[in-house]
């Protein structure tokens, strides 16, 4: 079950795959996990969910799923990422057996996003907008989607942090920040990236039949 204080009991059987990196979900409404890991069984990962949290999953290896009640689950591929919030419906998760998991969890309390976004509320995608301030809490599951490169290399970066020991504590809030701008918000140009690049071939494509025809 999705219980309080319950966050590393998924992970005792692979103890030497997680860490946290960043944060305190109980000082702090924020924390950064790092997960790493193989296991010879499928691994259920819903007791580390926090009722009244909201979950970004970051996915860079391995397999999982999570859905809600009866429903079909989201499935989590590698280079995915996807958000979930928890309310009184508890979700299921599992990670699939035999795989190789990578991936990282930031987990933020509700209280958390909307003090440090009170002032973008209507700059928010409205997917985000209707979890981060909704008009009644339930469990949500979004659609995992594909990561950017940049994306990529930035969750990659959070395991091996490129600052001194002393700066990882300001290194960390950043990145989450970061992260915080890359999957909250409305992008500025909606048109997504393959379609931008099938529209730029395409005009290549009209620009050089007309120098030929002249």
């Amino acid at each position: 079950m999705n219980g309080p204080g319950s966050t590393q009991t998924p992970w005792t059987n692979v103890r030497h795959g997680w860490q946290q990196l960043y944060g305190s979900y109980e000082k702090m409404g924020i924390s950064i996990e790092w997960h790493d890991f193989k296991t010879s069984r499928s691994l259920d990962w819903a007791e580390s969910f926090r009722p009244g949290s909201i979950e970004f999953c970051l996915n860079l290896d391995g397999r999982g799923a999570i859905g809600r009640g009866n429903g079909a689950p989201e499935d989590y591929g590698p280079s995915s990422s996807g958000y979930y919030a928890i309310g009184q419906e508890p979700l299921r998760a599992t990670r699939q057996a035999h795989d190789h998991h990578r991936f990282v969890t930031l987990e933020y309390s509700r209280e958390h996003l909307q003090t440090q976004l009170a002032d973008s509320e209507g700059e928010l995608a409205p997917a985000m907008r209707e979890v981060i301030f909704p008009k009644r809490e339930h469990s949500i599951v979004s659609r995992p989607q594909p990561m950017s490169t940049e994306q990529r290399a930035i969750v990659a970066s959070l395991a091996e942090p490129p600052v001194p020991k002393a700066a990882r504590i300001l290194w960390y809030q950043s990145k989450a920040l970061e992260l915080m701008a890359h999957f909250l918000f409305q992008p500025k140009d909606p048109e997504m990236f393959c379609m931008r690049q099938k529209r730029v071939a395409r005009d290549r494509v009209m620009r050089t039949k007309e120098i030929l025809m002249r």
